[in-house]
């Protein structure tokens, strides 16, 4: 098999294989009420015939064949899973993509950033070493801030720096990095971006040392600053919406895969679930939906 969306299309059927049975024998048993009710009005069996039972058997495995087969596009089209809801405030998961999410009109909404400890705002191109990449949902926040605003990169690092300057007790050292800006915050340090009717929180992740090298830093213990990130969307969210990306994979330097970040961050929401505030959203970028399934009970 050489077509490789087709692939993609297979392993995510195989990911999330128990959500698909369940919901598979969900509408089997819907159908089983139908023909329960249907069968007290009418004698099923005489719409057989005198077929023989080979042929009864054929025509109900066809049946649980198609019914499969019927199924298979809701399958596809559900892209959220509810965790946990109590009034206003819940625990939820979607495939998605941040930059939609962000663009897409509607209610004012909150959107997380995961962000370097500098909070740089200067893209650059991806390759080693680059300070913010293009590619990466930092980069993409600075290029669409700078195109809506009509501002250039220096813009907007000063705009941002001038908000981390205005808070009390926040807590940054002076480093000697090869480009960037000079002072460096604690990971977990955010600032609140606003944008229209979008919320950025943006949030310091990880760090860069002198040599532009992205670790965590070691504050964090290799584990993602969940618990800083839950207190600053309390703090800001103000009962809004709220838009988590997954955290700690590709540059971040955590060396999370995705579904090991989605899991930490799944579990610390539900394990926290007295304390949130908001509705949480988990976005898992559609493109890796083979590989982690929001789905699953565990």
């Amino acid at each position: 098999m050489k077509n490789p969306q087709v692939k993609k299309q297979i392993k995510y059927i195989g990911t999330n294989i128990k959500f698909y049975f369940s919901l598979y024998f969900a509408v089997l048993g819907f159908m089983g009420v139908v023909i329960t009710i249907v069968g007290s009005f009418l004698n099923i069996s005489e719409l057989f015939g005198d077929m023989p039972v080979w042929a009864r058997i054929l025509i109900v495995l066809g049946v649980f064949i198609l019914l499969a087969i019927l199924i298979l596009p809701f399958f596809f089209l559900k892209k959220r899973a509810i965790y946990y809801k109590n009034g206003e405030h819940e625990v939820t998961a979607e495939y998605g993509d941040i930059e939609r999410i962000s663009s897409k009109k509607g209610d004012k909404k909150m959107v997380v950033i995961s962000v370097n400890t500098g909070f740089d705002m200067i893209v650059e191109n991806p390759g080693e070493n680059a300070l913010v990449s293009e590619n990466t949902n930092h980069g993409r926040f600075i290029k669409r801030v700078c195109k809506e605003e009509n501002i250039s990169y220096e813009q907007l690092n000063k705009k941002v720096q001038e908000l981390l300057a205005q808070k009390d007790e926040t807590s940054s050292t002076i480093v000697n990095k090869r480009k960037g800006n000079p002072i460096d915050y604690k990971v977990g340090t955010y600032v609140i971006y606003e944008l229209g009717k979008i919320y950025y929180l943006l949030f310091a992740l990880s760090r860069f040392d002198e040599k532009n090298n992205a670790h965590p830093g070691k504050e964090s213990k290799d584990h993602l600053p969940l618990e800083e990130l839950l207190n600053a969307i309390n703090n800001s969210s103000q009962n809004l919406d709220v838009y988590v990306p997954l955290m700690g994979t590709s540059n971040s330097r955590y060396q999370l895969s995705f579904n090991e970040s989605f899991n930490e961050m799944k579990h610390f929401f539900l394990s926290h679930r007295k304390q949130v505030e908001s509705k949480i959203h988990i976005v898992v970028n559609s493109r890796v939906r083979d590989e982690v399934s929001i789905f699953k009970n565990n």
